[in-house]
């Protein structure tokens, strides 16, 4: 229930822009006109309040706060996939590493027990 009064708060935080850009329903009126804007900002509000909610809290209650709070930081690197496949966007090699560097440290970090078990028998 309090996720839904989240959106709201952020709908009516947004209308209250408008109104005081003086553009009324500026940020409606495209969803409105638009179908898959308005399909997309739908999977968007899905995605992220009810289900990233709900995995994060999951999440939190079944492993380490650092843990958690580490994948939860790879954030960045999924918004450089949808950028790179959804948009086409091109991505500098700077950016590759350090996101390649983030997925191996949270690796590192979730899975060093398994790891340290692996490599001592090496």
């Amino acid at each position: 229930m309090v996720r839904g009064y989240g959106f709201i708060a952020a709908f009516l935080t947004l209308m209250m822009f408008d109104l005081m850009r003086n553009k009324p329903a500026s940020f409606i009126k495209q969803f409105v006109v638009d179908k898959q804007k308005g399909v997309l900002l739908f999977l968007g509000i899905l995605f992220n309040t009810v289900l990233g909610l709900s995995f994060s809290l999951m999440a939190i209650t079944r492993m380490n706060a650092a843990e958690a709070y580490s994948i939860f930081s790879l954030v960045p690197v999924t918004v450089i996939l949808v950028s790179v496949i959804m948009y086409k966007k091109s991505i500098y090699l700077q950016s590759w590493f350090y996101s390649i560097l983030a997925i191996a440290g949270v690796i590192l970090l979730v899975w060093r027990d398994t790891l340290i078990k692996i490599f001592e028998r090496i």
